[in-house]
């Protein structure tokens, strides 16, 4: 076994994923201490609307293939049918975002939060790309990757946050610095750990 797909012992494994899972839970209530602190309320409320948005379609995203893919141990389906369902899934959430702002909410939201809803859908997008990986990780054995991996985005995804808001006092401004970091962080770096486990054959995959 390589060096680089040797299992590290169970401490690290469970700090890892622990440290990770704390920042998945805990980054949602600072996301939002943030935006209060910088905006006034009614920006505040913007946020908290198109982030609860957010929370409801990424349930699209995930459509719950983690569930099957951390404990398909002996490969039963390959990581690329794995990673069409989440194409396919993912489109889903785009696709079904206007037409639910325009069924609850008629013509009463401004284009501002709709394109905040927008930049919202996108970023959570990300989330579900990376739950994918993570559940190769899992699949692998490797929870301590899932978790470094969740830790690392999520706290520099505050960061990125509190600057782009402090700079631009725009939450659009913010939202689009957010979803654009979080796209690099997983096609950069977490994507990397994929490539230990599975060699991609991209027109396959498409």
């Amino acid at each position: 076994m390589s060096k680089k797909n040797q299992l590290p012992d169970a401490k690290t494994i469970y700090f890892w994923n622990l440290l990770g899972n704390l920042a998945a839970s805990g980054v949602s209530v600072l996301y939002l201490l943030i935006v209060t602190r910088l905006t006034s309320a009614s920006v505040a409320d913007q946020f908290s609307l198109v982030w609860s948005i957010g929370t409801l379609w990424v349930v699209i995203g995930l459509f719950q293939v983690r569930n099957y893919h951390g404990t398909d141990v002996r490969q039963k389906h390959s990581f690329r049918a794995y990673f069409q369902a989440r194409i396919l899934t993912i489109l889903a959430m785009i696709v079904t975002l206007l037409p639910y702002l325009k069924i609850i909410g008629g013509n009463r939201y401004p284009s501002s939060v709709i394109l905040m809803a927008f930049l919202m859908i996108l970023y959570r997008a990300w989330d579900a790309v990376s739950d994918l990986f993570q559940g190769l990780f899992q699949q692998r054995e490797r929870m301590d990757i899932a978790g470094k991996t969740m830790f690392y985005r999520y706290s520099t995804s505050a960061v990125v946050l509190f600057l782009s808001l402090f700079v631009s006092k725009s939450l659009i401004t913010s939202l689009l610095a957010l979803t654009i970091w979080n796209g690099l962080f997983i096609l950069l770096y977490e994507f990397r750990f994929v490539h230990h486990f599975e060699s991609i054959n991209w027109r396959e995959v498409f």
